[in-house]
């Protein structure tokens, strides 16, 4: 939800009702390509909060579903889940190898990329995995720094011809550092097979882990 989903809370009037109250949705919307991250979305809220959603295809051709979360609120907010632009896990996530490998594969799915970088002080590649936002991702890039174990580095583009600013967090997959990690706890739980295969095909041009 803080990638390509978005949360807010609105006023509802009916006529059976003589007050407007409140509600609070989810919403997630996404294109073909991006099909099985809604499916899990929808299983998940299934499978923990009860929450039949349906899925609906608007006038662009993506895919919608929605899930109303007034009565979760208290519940995301004894645990710090806070709806933020740039992710920012919270503190039960952060202190467990297994779900902030969960919490970052979805962030990947999200709004990661991952490219091939040569570095030129090594005949080794590294895996790039890039995360882009509006805003910058400071808690994001402390929670990979102590659970991988490696640098990040946030930097702010800017378009050229057209106005418009967004940052860029980028951290490295490596075998010094970090690549039983990744394949321990994040590959398992990206829902999208065109970035997982990305990601194992970047990694084992490594050579082969054991």
């Amino acid at each position: 939800m803080q990638t390509d989903g978005n949360f807010r809370t609105y006023s509802v009037k009916e006529k059976k009702r003589k007050t407007p109250y409140l509600k609070s949705e989810c919403r997630l919307i996404v294109s073909h390509r991006s099909l099985p991250m809604i499916l899990k979305f929808c299983k998940i809220s299934n499978e923990l909060f009860n929450k039949r959603v349906s899925i609906t295809k608007n006038k662009h051709g993506q895919y919608v579903c929605r899930v109303y979360i007034r009565k979760l609120l208290k519940i995301f907010k004894k645990i710090n889940i806070i709806f933020t632009k740039a992710p920012a896990p919270p503190i039960c996530i952060k202190n467990s190898n297994l779900n902030f490998g969960a919490y970052l594969a979805g962030i990947i799915d999200g709004d990661g990329h991952v490219k091939l970088k040569r570095n030129k002080d090594r005949h080794i590649p590294q895996c790039a995995v890039i995360i882009s936002n509006g805003e910058p991702q400071h808690e994001l890039a402390k929670s990979i720094r102590d659970n991988l174990n490696c640098k990040v580095q946030i930097v702010k583009r800017t378009k050229k011809k057209r106005k418009g600013t967004w940052f860029e967090l980028t951290f490295y997959i490596s075998r010094k550092t970090n690549l039983l990690h990744v394949k321990r706890y994040v590959l398992p739980f990206i829902a999208l097979p065109h970035k997982r295969i990305r990601i194992r095909h970047k990694i084992l041009l490594e050579g082969p882990v054991v």
